[in-house]
């Protein structure tokens, strides 16, 4: 099965998310889609499109004058555009200065925008779907509410692990060495303007290779136990989901707790 934009979210290959979900266990992974867009994922995505696909925002939003979300007139706007998003002309402002920062730079002009990446790894399929990539460069665009908290929300939504992941893949469909890839995070922060490119340390990348590994092992285990292919945990996934209705380059690490825990963890591992 080839991965098109098409297929992509459908396709049973583990992408990053999937395998930070693994790390904490296999319900974790089943439960990974559940839940409704909220309106800050909305905006997140809208100002994603603005930065890297702005060809494409007639056809994937229909932007509207009212102040709220809650009203009727809103719900109808909803009902008459089924394969749209409605977003107000606020969110489109927020979105424009989100973007504003990144907007002009040379690298993302002429980079390579929404690749898919797929490929074999440790007995599995894995995917991505990296924002950007130009040469050994590949960036990942951020929206935060607060830039100075950015590694303790690596930390928490598995950024690092997403690095990794993007990294390993492309490595291999390119063929350039892992340790010769910059990954780049272009981080906004909302409503103040602010924006940062980030790269993570070293021992970020050494505790996301662990985990990586580990989640997969993780995976390996219950498929052994289970009978289970990717292909059927996607169908179970499914099942799961359906049941719930031109800057300077900054360095950050994981918080040092963080860390620690994960240290004791692999410690504790290896005794066993």
């Amino acid at each position: 099965m080839k991965i098109t934009e098409e297929n992509y979210h459908e396709h049973y290959a583990f992408g990053s998310g999937d395998v930070f979900n693994w790390l904490k266990g296999y319900r974790f992974f089943l439960d990974g889609r559940a839940g409704e867009k909220t309106r800050a994922m909305v905006k997140g995505s809208l100002a994603h499109c603005l930065l890297l696909e702005p060809q494409a925002f007639e056809e994937r939003y229909v932007v509207c004058s009212l102040k709220s979300t809650k009203s009727k007139a809103y719900g109808d706007l909803v009902t008459q555009n089924p394969d749209k998003e409605v977003v107000l002309e606020s969110d489109l402002d927020e979105a424009r200065l989100l973007v504003a920062p990144f907007k002009d730079s040379p690298a993302l002009i002429q980079a390579e925008k929404e690749k898919m990446l797929l490929c074999d790894h440790s007995g599995f399929k894995l995917k991505g779907k990296l924002d950007a990539v130009l040469d050994n460069m590949l960036f990942d665009f951020k929206t935060t509410t607060s830039i100075d908290a950015f590694s303790y929300k690596t930390a928490l939504y598995g950024y690092h692990v997403q690095a990794y992941h993007y990294k390993l893949l492309y490595s291999k469909v390119s063929g350039i060495s892992i340790e010769d890839l910059k990954f780049y995070f272009l981080i906004s922060e909302k409503g103040s303007g602010y924006s940062k490119i980030v790269e993570l340390d070293d021992v970020a990348y050494s505790v996301a290779q662990e985990q990586h590994a580990a989640a997969l092992n993780n995976a390996y285990r219950v498929m052994k136990e289970r009978n289970l292919s990717q292909e059927k945990l996607l169908c179970m996934k499914r099942e799961t989901v359906d049941a719930y209705d031109s800057k300077s380059v900054a360095t950050v690490s994981l918080p040092r707790g963080y860390i620690n825990q994960h240290n004791m963890d692999m410690e504790g591992a290896e005794s066993e």
